[in-house]
């Protein structure tokens, strides 16, 4: 099998040797070589591209919708009873009937989160975030719920966060947050 031809100027380019000694020679070579051989400024034969007929039409258009996020989300439709089989109940509290009020996801969800910390994980932080009004009285009310809700005697480290609205306890307690917002109705 034969090695590849490479011209003189990219073989004197490539080679590091010979490349700092062969600069003014291989510049010219490469001129020579790398100038297009029409340009439209020169060509005489070409004509300049036609100008393009745009048609716009509706009818098309759905198949994009179809592809594109909705604005709002949909509500959630009515069951027979409630709770679901998968534990969901609607919101029926309302502003105003509490001095907080618990926003639910965009998906009609709790905002209850586990947040694990630190390099291993195992700081395990419980997160109620879209609180909204009185969160002191909101944390005060968690705090007191939380309390009876544990048979032991355990203690509930809080940590109330008002500009971001939201209150981390330290520990597992999704369920009984959860049970506590369905209790209010948020």
């Amino acid at each position: 099998m034969s090695a590849p031809i490479l011209s003189k100027a990219s073989f004197l380019l490539s080679n590091r040797y010979f490349a700092s000694a062969t600069v003014r020679v291989s510049s010219t070579l490469l001129k020579k070589y790398t100038q297009p051989c029409c340009t439209y400024s020169s060509s005489t034969n070409q004509q300049p591209p036609a100008t393009l007929n745009i048609e716009e039409t509706s009818k098309d258009w759905i198949h994009v919708e179809r592809i594109l996020p909705r604005k709002t989300i949909p509500e959630p439709p009515t069951h027979e009873s409630y709770p679901t089989p998968s534990g969901w109940v609607p919101q029926y509290a309302k502003p105003g009937d509490y001095p907080y009020f618990v926003c639910r996801s965009k998906f009609h969800n709790f905002p209850v989160y586990l947040d694990q910390k630190g390099h291993d994980l195992q700081r395990k932080l419980t997160t109620v975030r879209k609180i909204e009004g009185n969160i002191w009285e909101f944390e005060k009310d968690l705090r007191a719920f939380l309390v009876n809700y544990y048979p032991q005697n355990t203690f509930i480290f809080t940590q109330v966060n008002e500009i971001c609205r939201l209150i981390r306890l330290k520990g597992i307690h999704l369920d009984a947050i959860t049970k506590f917002l369905i209790e209010k109705g948020f």
